[in-house]
């Protein structure tokens, strides 16, 4: 055994973070560590993962009472590590936090790794301070952009590292079969992705082309709102909500153009995802900057503003005008997407985490 890493993350359904720790968690088993996988709840629906990856949960007979809840998380935490030798804790999101506080005295390295835009995170000037303050306390750090890393002080970017999301090996065997004019947008229907303003793209795009059409896949607490909206405007002949995809890879192999329409995301997995298969994209500036880090500035897919009806509008039908540029766009997305490999971002991740396992 090389060492003992446990991951720990509120769970393993519906989210990018999610996706990103079973394939990781999965890999580190494989080569050869004992690896855990932390987490406050079970879902009906998880993201699969190697069998030998061993499981926790920190919800079983949790107080309803928020603050003392997440005591007794900590608490729980902490023994694990303590009893199970953990060597390295890698704490996602929110458990960043308490993967700080759960090892302290303790010979277990913690590593926090923020997925989102800090300041959302963290809006308020008394939570920024806290925020700041107490992940510094972290043995390192794994960030998806400049932009999120520059928001920490200097004490924390000088132990800290910037790694992709890996993408499974599926997304780079798929060959794709487009069918013209047809849009694809995946992720859950919550407020985040601003699906209200692709629609109303779309409504524009349609008043010069009649044939396009858009995919929308995924599940949420916004399904009802949008599919008011698409019958109210006369588009449900136009729109789509094809629900929780387990094939995404077929979805996006369909797809003409991706569409991305985020008020925020951390690294976009569903991006990177339509980048690998070859698919031309267009994609909101969102902080924490992802997309523009992944598109650059219109070399290898359309970045516009966030809340710009009309410049997602005018993105889609450039492209829809332009096959030629289209084309080009994809076949940049799908060179650079190459080092969104498993395998080279599990070596990043693993020489990382190899300065903490003495």
């Amino acid at each position: 055994m090389c060492g003992t890493i446990a991951f720990a993350n509120h769970s393993l359904a519906n989210g990018g973070a999610e996706r990103v720790i079973s394939l990781l968690s999965s890999s580190f088993v494989r080569s050869g560590y004992r690896t855990l996988l932390i987490c406050n709840i079970h879902s009906d629906w998880e993201y699969p993962i190697d069998d030998r990856v061993e499981r926790f949960f920190l919800n079983d007979g949790t107080s309803g009472v928020r603050r003392l809840a997440a005591i007794q998380r900590i608490y729980r935490l902490r023994q694990i590590c303590k009893k199970e030798k953990v060597d390295v804790l890698v704490g996602f999101m929110s458990m960043s936090e308490y993967s700080v506080y759960a090892t302290i005295g303790l010979r277990t390295k913690n590593i926090i790794s923020i997925r989102n835009a800090p300041d959302l995170l963290y809006p308020k000037f008394l939570q920024k301070i806290y925020a700041r303050t107490l992940l510094s306390f972290s043995n390192g750090a794994v960030f998806q952009t400049e932009e999120a890393k520059n928001w920490f002080p200097k004490v924390l970017r000088n132990k800290s590292t910037i790694i992709f999301n890996p993408i499974g090996k599926q997304f780079f065997e798929k060959g794709r079969n487009p069918i013209p004019h047809l849009l694809v947008a995946i992720g859950r229907l919550h407020p985040q992705k601003n699906y209200l303003m692709m629609l109303s793209a779309l409504k524009m795009v349609r008043d010069n082309y009649d044939d396009v059409h858009l995919e929308i896949c995924g599940v949420g607490k916004m399904e009802k709102t949008l599919k008011e909206y698409v019958e109210s405007h006369q588009l449900s002949d136009v729109i789509k909500f094809c629900g929780q995809v387990n094939d995404v890879p077929s979805a996006l192999a369909r797809a003409d153009i991706f569409l991305l329409s985020s008020l925020f995301e951390g690294m976009p997995n569903s991006l990177m995802e339509a980048m690998v298969m070859g698919v031309p994209c267009i994609a909101t500036d969102s902080p924490c900057g992802g997309s523009k880090m992944l598109l650059g500035n219109d070399e290898r897919g359309l970045v516009v503003p966030v809340k710009d009806t009309k410049a997602f509008a005018k993105a889609i039908i450039s492209l829809l005008e332009n096959e030629e540029r289209k084309n080009q766009l994809g076949i940049a997305a799908k060179e650079y997407a190459s080092r969104f490999s498993l395998e080279q971002v599990f070596h990043l991740w693993e020489n990382f985490i190899m300065k903490f396992l003495n």
